[in-house]
């Protein structure tokens, strides 16, 4: 049976991950267990259980904290130095590795959207650290599966749907981003089609996310139509929503390589049905 070594698994999308992989021969070792910004008890771990295939869910994903000079380090050391590192022990151990990246290693500005070999231009630290991380991973481990996913939601944490829902429960009107598209990715989706790179060698980057682009504001309408929220909802700008990391305006990734995922509707219907 595959052993699988999953780190991250009580996070949005570890939690998906580590449901989908439980058939498998799964270890789940929490912060407890195993430090993970650790290089010498990560390959001492790794070598004892010798997995076949590692899936990193582990990183710093706070968007605007990422911009505070005081929190670099611990974003570079999660999303640039660990992935390095899981990159390393892939070549010596031979395990495959999947490494989770971003649509915000791209700058925005292509409104067609982005494929896999599009030029990086992130314009956040979060997406400079995502970036360091993909080519940390890529220029050092021949068995990588870079896989980028953006807009996530899914059951077990908080996300921009519960956030969305939880806001009209105490507001009468919200204000939310027009200008900024892209592709909203229903984790458990993200974790079934990730059992592909079981027997996949079709190494490198890819792009994972639900089908159907809709811009934020788009996006908190069909959250409100399908719970059945009533609420007064209006459009701004992301000038008149200012946040301390500039965002990409648009994020639409371009899947090329893999099964098409179904639309992010009929994934936020089943969402919303049946957890919420």
């Amino acid at each position: 049976m595959l052993k699988v070594l999953l780190l991250g698994s009580t996070g949005l999308l570890g939690s998906a991950v580590k449901e989908e992989f439980s058939e498998f021969d799964l270890l789940t070792p929490g912060r407890q267990e195993l430090d993970v910004t650790n290089s010498e008890d990560l390959e001492s771990y790794i070598e004892k259980i010798a997995p076949d295939l590692v899936i990193n869910c582990t990183g710093y994903n706070a968007v605007d904290d990422a911009e505070k000079p005081e929190n670099r380090d611990e974003v570079f050391e999660l999303n640039e130095k660990v992935p390095m590192n899981l990159a390393l022990l892939s070549e010596k151990f031979g395990f495959k590795l999947i490494q989770f990246s971003s649509d915000y290693v791209f700058d925005g500005s292509n409104s067609d959207g982005y494929s896999i070999d599009s030029e990086y231009g992130p314009i956040n630290v979060y997406g400079e650290s995502k970036m360091a991380g993909e080519l940390a991973v890529l220029e050092n481990c021949s068995k990588c599966f870079v896989v980028r996913i953006s807009w996530l939601f899914g059951p077990g944490k908080k996300n921009f749907v519960t956030t969305m829902l939880d806001l009209a429960s105490t507001r009468d009107s919200l204000s939310v981003v027009g200008d900024q598209v892209g592709k909203p990715t229903y984790t458990e989706d993200v974790a079934k089609a990730l059992r592909v790179f079981t027997d996949s060698t079709d190494y490198g980057i890819h792009h994972l996310p639900n089908e159907g682009t809709v811009s934020w504001f788009e996006f908190t309408r069909d959250i409100f139509e399908i719970a059945g929220v009533s609420i007064e909802l209006n459009e701004v700008s992301s000038e008149e929503f200012k946040r301390l990391a500039q965002r990409p305006k648009s994020s639409i990734l371009i899947n090329s390589r893999l099964p098409m995922q179904r639309s992010y509707r009929e994934a936020l219907e089943d969402y919303i049905k049946t957890y919420l």
